[in-house]
């Protein structure tokens, strides 16, 4: 009994030796990411020095020497603003590519004998979806111009083990969401500063110097950032930051947060992506409703939907009150287009059962160029891609993946509600993850995920899951099991006194 109790104490010990670490680390992480931002920010260009972001990248991965958790939580900021060192390749490879494939080699190789592989529901769906990848490779009718797409979802799977393996501890995912805050409120600084110097990031890797002609402002608006649909990032980083503000134990955390928000709305605005505005709409009101029903904390809840409310509905308000908001579009005129698409997608794979199976490979709707892609893509009102991301991989990989990935998705929802309310000390967390899964379900309906570098922030926050589930006993929270460590060290001294 005595050395159980004093093991208990020395594992609450390590845990909070553990925690502030973490903590500690990842600030000088977040110092690190500023660097490229800022060079970027004060001196915007569609051509920027590389060297802040390979500084960046070498810093990231000497923290991740001395805390392999870093490899986690860095592979965000390397993903996202690795193409700031376009004008410095190695053998034509990013650094963010370089750096997933170098840390996930070296994190799978070091952890293969701590559960690393252990059998799961999840990890089954996820072989499973990763073998239909390659059939639908193999059997599509260009694999050369397919191969890169093949590799990206080996990285997107990468990144889905690696960071699915710390989640574990409920200290790693406060500080991953942390970082979700940080890597949105940064993305939001480069679309703004580029949006004030009139550059086009959506050609960021062209050639030309291209600037923006603000008179047609509907083009811009809509492509703000080197990658499509950041917004499942910025909306990411809006819902974790408001459920932050709520639980903020302090005046640096509240204000802190609230200007993350502000800086995400502003970059929602600019881009005018009403998928986003929708999204953190709908998982607001969901999430009050979850609150009220199973948390019964109505007052947090209610102040969650109002919030909610009122910036989803000044995102709408506001171009309509800006001085050329004439060429915006307001309406639901993309919708009905949207659904045009969706009803030619299906009629083409209708008319083809093979590939209604195995799909048409990896990025095939947006890569290649034949007379069916070409019919899919634009249809009656020349949308030019299939905006979402279901359709998008039904049409790419089959019924089965898209079926597969359906009950993935539920099962990590299913997993996030039944956890909500189990401990008090996790409420933020799990309350945070919920909400950010239900804007990605809901977004994922009206835009591609695609196999982009903001995929990989995706995929880390669905791994995000069982918090707490996969930890070993000596890994007792701090605040969770508190009273159950006191008793055993009184137990403990009172049974030594009597010896």
């Amino acid at each position: 009994m005595i050395f159980q109790g004093l093991g208990r104490v020395d594992g609450y010990q390590q845990q909070k030796d553990s925690s502030e670490s973490l903590s500690k680390w990842s600030c000088l992480l977040y110092v690190l990411w500023s660097v490229p931002v800022v060079h970027f920010s004060l001196n915007p260009t569609l051509s920027p020095a590389a060297w802040p972001t390979w500084t960046a990248v070498a810093g990231t991965l000497c923290l991740s020497l001395v805390d392999a958790r870093l490899v986690a939580l860095g592979i965000p900021f390397v993903g996202l603003f690795s193409p700031l060192a376009k004008s410095t390749l190695i053998l034509g490879l990013l650094p963010s590519e370089i750096f997933v494939s170098l840390c996930s080699a070296f994190v799978l190789m070091a952890n293969m004998r701590k559960g690393f592989w252990a059998r799961s529901p999840e990890r089954g769906i996820l072989a499973s979806l990763l073998a239909i990848i390659v059939v639908s490779y193999v059997f599509s009718s260009e694999q050369e111009s397919l191969l890169k797409s093949l590799f990206n979802w080996g990285a997107i799977c990468a990144v889905y083990l690696v960071t699915g393996f710390y989640a574990s501890s409920r200290r790693f995912v406060e500080e991953y969401l942390r970082a979700i805050v940080v890597l949105s409120g940064m993305a939001s600084l480069v679309i703004l500063s580029a949006y004030d110097a009139r550059l086009e990031l959506a050609h960021f890797f062209g050639q030309q110097e291209a600037g923006v002609n603000f008179v047609d402002l509907r083009y811009f608006y809509r492509a703000s950032f080197w990658y499509t649909n950041v917004l499942f990032v910025l909306g990411s980083g809006f819902l974790a930051a408001m459920c932050q503000v709520f639980y903020a134990k302090s005046f640096v955390g509240f204000a802190s947060n609230v200007i993350a928000m502000a800086l995400v709305l502003q970059s929602v605005l600019i881009s005018y992506t009403k998928t986003a505005m929708a999204g953190i709409l709908v998982s607001a009101v969901t999430l009050s409703i979850v609150h009220i029903r199973k948390l019964r904390t109505a007052r947090a809840s209610s102040l969650l939907l109002v919030v909610g409310g009122i910036a989803c509905a000044l995102l709408y308000a506001l171009p309509m009150v800006a001085e050329q908001a004439d060429n915006l579009n307001a309406r639901f005129d993309s919708f009905e287009a949207r659904l045009d698409i969706y009803e030619l997608t299906l009629s083409v794979l209708l008319d083809d059962p093979f590939r209604l199976l195995v799909g048409y490979g990896p990025d095939a709707s947006t890569l290649l160029a034949s007379q069916t892609t070409d019919f899919v893509r634009t249809g009656p009102n020349g949308e030019g891609a299939i905006d979402s991301a279901y359709m998008t991989y039904l049409f790419e990989h089959g019924i089965f993946f898209l079926i597969l990935l359906v009950v993935l998705l539920i099962r990590i929802m299913r997993s996030s509600f039944r956890q909500l309310g189990e401990r008090a000390g996790d409420s933020y967390v799990r309350t945070a993850l919920l909400a950010i899964q239900i804007f990605l379900a809901v977004a994922a309906l009206a835009q591609v995920v695609g196999t982009s570098k903001v995929a990989w922030v995706v995929v880390g926050l669905l791994s995000l899951r069982r918090i707490g589930q996969s930890q070993p006993r000596s890994n007792i929270e701090p605040g969770v099991e508190h009273e159950g460590i006191v008793r055993s060290v009184a137990v403990a001294g009172e049974l030594s006194v009597r010896s």
